[in-house]
This record gives structure tokens, C-alpha cells and sequence, in this order.
């Protein structure tokens, strides 16, 4: 199996060490944490490391604009000339 970047090899304890990264625990402190607070860490833990790029800045913007079920009526009076 590859990656996206072409890589047959990858990490196996990537999550664990993304919230270690971003708790400053060590990995035997991770190992005793409830699920939910892990799950909760290594969300915080992609969005941060996301929002330290451009890139990644934009693609935090398109996932809020995709999951957004609002309609933008302002947005949609502009486009019909209200």
C-alpha cells in the first residue's frame, strides 16, 4: 500500500505522535488517556499545524465553507442584484 506521495512506508503511530508534538506528553502518558480527550488532542493538534501554512489556512476555509448548511443570503442577493 502507498501513500499519497508515493511512499510505501509510513507511520504506524502518526496520530500518537501528532499529539505528542502538540501536548509535549510522552508517549506512555498518550497510551493512558481517555479516548475522547486523544481524539479531542489530535483534532486541535491537525487544525493548529494546518493554520501555521497559507496553504493550509485555505484549507481549513474550504472545509468550513463546504460544511457550512447555511445558505449566504447576502451573497446570494448580490448574485441576483437585490
Amino acid at each position: 500500500m502507498e501513500d499519497d506521495r508515493g511512499h510505501h512506508y509510513y507511520p504506524l503511530s502518526i496520530e500518537i505522535k501528532t499529539v505528542a508534538e502538540y501536548t509535549g506528553c510522552d508517549f506512555d502518558r498518550i497510551a493512558g488517556m481517555n479516548i475522547f480527550l486523544f481524539w479531542q488532542y489530535l483534532r486541535d493538534a491537525v487544525i493548529y499545524n494546518y493554520m501555521r501554512t497559507p496553504e493550509g489556512n485555505e484549507y481549513l476555509a474550504d472545509c468550513e465553507r463546504l460544511t457550512d448548511t447555511q445558505p449566504n443570503r447576502t451573497g446570494l442577493r448580490r448574485l441576483k442584484g437585490d
